[in-house]
């Protein structure tokens, strides 16, 4: 009991993201046991993998291994989180176009041919889309384009 608001659903952990409309923040609620698995004291919470959240506080993004407690990246609120969907990489980026690569082990990677990408896909297999100068290519983890931008539409099997 208590004056909630339900948020965003993790199916895979049976998770429930619940705000508390008297502090604003939001913790995240076992749907199957009940049991409060984090507290209040978040801004925001995104489900962005498996086992790890988005969760923003005061003016910092975090991504947490909900599994373990560890922090995998901390940056500016303003960076947003793709999700990891089945692969160790995805991206952070923020509106004005800085594209990084995270992977799960905490490495943030950046090169010379991101500060040219205006989109991005899901990373597969070590791989993702990337779209520069209109046109799309292929990046792989270490942001090298291994595939050249060329193409008006890319899908990575």
């Amino acid at each position: 009991p208590g004056n909630y608001e339900a948020g965003t659903i993790d199916v895979n952990n049976v998770l429930l993201t619940l705000k508390n409309k008297d502090t604003n923040k939001y913790g995240i609620f076992d749907m199957e046991t009940g049991k409060q698995e984090v507290p209040f004291k978040y801004d925001t919470i995104e489900f962005v993998g498996e086992h790890e959240m988005s969760v923003t506080n005061d003016t910092n993004r975090y991504v947490v291994d909900m599994a373990t407690g560890r922090v995998i990246y901390k940056g500016d609120k303003s960076m947003n989180v793709k999700t990891f969907l089945g692969d160790t990489y995805t991206w952070v980026y923020n509106k004005e176009g800085n594209y990084k690569i995270l992977s799960l082990d905490g490495t943030v990677t950046e090169t010379s041919v991101m500060k040219d990408i205006s989109g991005t896909g899901s990373f597969s297999h070590g791989y993702s889309p990337v779209k520069i100068k209109g046109k799309w290519g292929i990046i792989n983890s270490k942001g090298e384009l291994v595939v050249p931008s060329i193409y008006d539409e890319i899908t990575i099997l």
